[in-house]
């Protein structure tokens, strides 16, 4: 019985060593070391975390065609008085030009609204996040 479990022992042991005494086997032909090409392929990955990084700091949400459309402050502006509008009902225009402040997830539209009717909404205030619109508020 000891006989068996030594040979089996030296069997295991032979085959787990195979792969690293056959890598041995195959010389170094390029000229890069093993360690030289896993520090490059970390400071590649590095350098495009940090170009998406900047890019995402520049305009928040661009470019993200899953999350929504709009990817500037113009969009935005031009989504939320769309959406005020239609929120609002017929007989409202906008008074002024809305205001757009720049915010890390995306912008808050501020605008005022000219109702025809006697208490009527008076002003919005807007939320585009993830390029979209993603809520409204009309004040009246």
């Amino acid at each position: 019985m000891r006989t068996w479990n030594q040979m089996l022992l030296a069997t295991v042991g032979a085959v787990m060593l195979l792969p690293a005494a056959h890598a041995q086997n195959y010389p170094n032909t390029s000229g890069v070391s093993t360690q030289d090409a896993v520090d490059a392929l970390i400071l590649d990955e590095l350098s495009q975390q940090q170009k998406e990084r900047r890019a995402a700091e520049r305009q928040p949400y661009a470019g993200h065609r899953a999350m929504g459309s709009i990817g500037t402050a113009t969009q935005a502006r031009k989504a939320c008085a769309s959406e005020a509008l239609a929120e609002a009902g017929e007989g409202v225009k906008l008074a002024g030009k809305p205001v757009v402040h720049s915010m890390s997830t995306g912008w808050e539209v501020e605008g005022g609204l000219d109702a025809v009717t006697e208490g009527g909404p008076t002003s919005f205030v807007c939320s585009v996040r993830n390029g979209s619109v993603t809520g409204i508020l009309l004040r009246r």
